[in-house]
């Protein structure tokens, strides 16, 4: 794939490193079997998958500086993979990574991925809805991408995480709309003002970390 060096720099600058070449290779193992699976499953709509690596992947890790530090996270609606098994591989090796998804084919193929790339030990594969989970200890974070609005979000992460913990997403040039709507649910006064910032060419990253039990 011609756009695999750009790709490489690009993902280099939002890591603040260089992808090392055994990322890499997990990477282009992700790729090749995401290829294989979505010809037999659709887990990912053809407009995606001709732009796997500059819509998926590379938006994918603009999620990464909020993880940074952080021990436990959890991707709610991880589908593909994406967010959270590429920032599983790219992330830190003591961090682990819990891909909740409730569409059984989808949850398949992560399962297939996380043994395939060797990352049992620290990515688990949960196949649930949100709303059903009751974690032992809670989350530092909780992430998504494509969920829901914020309000949504919030509201599913709320449960899952730590006071002081953050829910982190991704969205796109509607997100004033989004983030009104979520100032008017209940749901905010159980976090700190929204954090938001620029992140792509029309895109934004709201961070919004919960300050009440």
């Amino acid at each position: 794939m011609e756009a695999w060096p750009s790709f490489l720099i690009q993902a280099g600058d939002l890591l603040g490193q260089a992808v090392t070449p055994e990322q890499e290779r997990a990477l282009r193992a992700y790729v090749a079997e995401l290829t294989q699976w979505n010809a037999r499953f659709n887990l990912v709509g053809p407009g995606g998958m001709a732009n796997l690596l500059t819509r998926h992947l590379l938006d994918s890790l603009r999620l990464a500086p909020v993880l940074s530090g952080r021990e436990r996270v959890a991707d709610l609606g991880s589908g593909a993979g994406l967010p959270g098994l590429i920032l599983a591989i790219c992330g830190d090796p003591g961090q682990t990574m819990d891909l909740v998804e409730s569409i059984q084919k989808k949850s398949r193929f992560l399962q297939h991925m996380v043994d395939h790339l060797g990352l049992n030990a620290r990515v688990r594969v949960l196949n649930a809805r949100a709303e059903s989970l009751t974690p032992a200890v809670p989350y530092d974070v909780v992430i998504s991408r494509a969920l829901g609005n914020l309000a949504l979000g919030a509201r599913l992460a709320l449960p899952l995480l730590r006071v002081g913990g953050e829910y982190a997403t991704l969205k796109g040039r509607r997100h004033p709309e989004d983030v009104a709507v979520y100032l008017r649910d209940p749901v905010s006064r159980a976090y700190a003002p929204p954090q938001i910032v620029a992140n792509g060419e029309e895109g934004v990253l709201i961070r919004v970390q919960r300050v009440k039990v």
